[in-house]
């Protein structure tokens, strides 16, 4: 009969150690589908938030636009905050908050970017300001990514080449066909290379970043290039782009590329984390 009791024992001993396996599980999962529920939430919001505010420049309600505007930049803001928590890059943190300082002050020029009276120009130069921390910021993030991006950049120079030449062309023509104060132009040659060159530097990620994740960052920078693009052509040649007003085309565009670019970084830091973790465990 003792040898009985004794298996007894094992098997009582076996079945309460996998309870205790199933708890530590349901620990460790729990927490992770909560945290994906947020992300999906957070993500439902930007959106509907986004297209709100692109159909209420398309309708003229400006009323509500700088509500809807700065919600989009705080939504991103707690989504990398909840998402990251004491991993959020300050690179990364600095961005998004002077994304978010850029948009207000740019905030009344959305309507239209050709009048520069009053003190819109202020406006323009502060926010502009902003947006050179925000890039030059998400530029030294690249560069974290890829520490090895200088080599990586002379073994491949031809994205570096393509955006130098085109941003080069694009800057020229602007200035001589430019409508807007001569100083304004200062700000234009200033902030172009800080914007294009954390494009380039997203592209040479590619050797250190997943595909999806290096696709978002590329597709997301390039976008914003081509929201800012827009507004030079707005504000230095007063070129209006047909189908839809160009502040629609430029909080679109833009809107995409912050999302693009913001999502990516939860996966890219997600996906470092998981590295780690798996070469602690071995």
């Amino acid at each position: 009969m003792s040898g009985f009791g004794g298996v007894d024992a094992m098997v009582a001993d076996v079945i309460k150690l996998n309870k205790i396996k199933h708890r530590r599980r349901q620990g460790r999962t729990a927490p992770q589908h909560a945290m994906t529920l947020a992300y999906w939430a957070l993500n439902g919001v930007f959106l509907a938030d986004a297209t709100w505010h692109c159909w209420a420049l398309a309708t003229n309600h400006s009323s509500t636009t700088l509500i809807s505007k700065f919600f989009l930049g705080f939504t991103l803001a707690l989504l990398l905050k909840q998402q990251l928590r004491d991993r959020l890059p300050t690179t990364v943190l600095i961005a998004i908050l002077f994304c978010i300082a850029g948009d207000i002050l740019l905030h009344p020029l959305d309507l239209n970017y050709t009048d520069m009276s009053a003190d819109r120009p202020v406006h323009f130069i502060l926010g502009v300001i902003c947006f050179c921390v925000a890039y030059g910021h998400l530029a030294r993030y690249f560069m974290d990514l890829n520490p090895e991006w200088r080599s990586a950049i002379t073994a491949q120079p031809w994205a570096l080449i393509f955006n130098c030449m085109v941003t080069l062309v694009v800057l020229l023509w602007m200035t001589l066909h430019s409508q807007a104060q001569s100083y304004l132009l200062a700000v234009l040659w200033l902030y172009s290379p800080i914007v294009v060159g954390a494009a380039t530097l997203a592209t040479y990620t590619y050797a250190r970043v997943r595909l999806l994740p290096f696709l978002a960052l590329l597709v997301g920078m390039n976008l914003i290039v081509i929201s800012d693009t827009i507004i030079g052509l707005s504000v230095f040649a007063r070129i209006s782009l047909p189908w839809l007003s160009n502040s629609v085309w430029i909080l679109s565009t833009y809107i995409a590329g912050i999302f693009l670019v913001f999502n990516a970084v939860i996966y890219i830091e997600n996906a470092r984390l998981e590295n780690v973790s798996g070469k602690v465990a071995q």
